[in-house]
């Protein structure tokens, strides 16, 4: 590997094009030495271990969301503008262009339908592997009892304080400020920086779309670390969902796609967990399902346990 990177020719992804150059040879245009990308990618990779050692802590065993309309907004404003510095530190050390971070166009409408499109399809795909876990766990539940269940699902709870969803107001600032900025556009700015930076100190050899790919795996990995606090499903769902998320930011070349499905994603997430509140409803929707009882029944009791609390 080289010691330098060579960036892109100006005005190649959008930027002001160089005027023409009248000498005997055109203009160098400026390396970047590879220990500036190793610098960006340690910053980003801090950042989210700082976030791993504090749910880490004892005494975060509250939700990560505060209970208080106020606090919560003001921890969102804390919380954004220390990823904004921790961003633009990374962005000034390892220099990306917009090309770089998958962010050559805007969130146009038809990049709007995508996003919830792709939301859909990461639903679906997480459903059905929710479901096989089930399946496969369901010998195991039947000889150690329905608590056997909590062990193994997510745990929401130390997400989001469940009972403040039926607050309207508090419901629609998480599905959207915490949906859709918080987590959709700050995490996967995160990721694509991520993957840039890893992609860019990896053998020249190695074709751009292999190397891209193995930044989303470490990506995903680090994305699910970072949800520890959720348990060890919560850790490989969250994983799972930042391979996903990764692959679309890459294949289709769009951070906006991304963050959209990411956006639309954790909304319903919201939006479900608050009919998860109601059980009528919900075990009504479970019998039109055809889901087996013996599976869902102790789920849903963990969950009423959780919401009474």
């Amino acid at each position: 590997m080289s010691a330098y990177v060579q960036l892109p020719p100006s005005g190649q992804f959008g930027g002001p094009a160089a005027p023409p150059f009248l000498g005997s040879e055109p203009p160098r245009e400026p390396l970047v030495h590879w220990s500036r990308r190793v610098g960006m990618l340690a910053i980003l990779s801090g950042y989210l271990l700082a976030i791993l050692l504090r749910r880490a802590e004892p005494s975060s065993s509250a939700p990560a969301l505060p209970e208080n309309l106020l606090e919560l907004l003001t921890m969102l404003g804390f919380e954004l503008g220390v990823f904004a510095t921790v961003m633009g530190a990374a962005c000034w050390l390892g220099r990306p262009t917009r090309h770089d971070l998958y962010a050559g166009h805007g969130p146009t409408f038809v990049r709007w339908v995508l996003g919830f499109v792709w939301s859909l399809a990461l639903r679906f795909g997480l459903g059905v592997m929710v479901a096989g876990i089930l399946t496969a766990l369901q010998a195991v539940l039947r000889r150690s009892g329905p608590a056997a269940l909590d062990a193994y699902r997510p745990k929401v709870e130390n997400l989001v304080p469940l009972q403040a969803l039926k607050d309207p107001v508090y419901l629609l600032v998480v599905c959207t400020v915490v949906s859709f900025v918080v987590a959709g556009l700050r995490e996967e700015l995160w990721r694509a920086g991520t993957i840039f930076a890893f992609a860019s100190l990896l053998p020249s050899a190695w074709s751009q779309r292999g190397r891209d790919v193995a930044g989303v795996l470490l990506a995903a990995f680090l994305f699910g670390c970072a949800h520890s606090n959720q348990g060890a499903a919560g850790m490989l769902l969250t994983g799972l969902l930042g391979l996903l998320l990764g692959l679309i930011m890459v294949f289709r070349a769009s951070l906006w796609e991304a963050v959209l499905a990411h956006g639309f994603f954790d909304a319903t997430t919201f939006l479900l967990l608050r009919v998860l509140l109601d059980r009528e409803l919900m075990e009504e929707w479970v019998n039109r399902a055809g889901l087996p009882p013996e599976i869902t029944q102790p789920l849903l009791d963990q969950l009423s346990e959780q919401f009474k609390k």
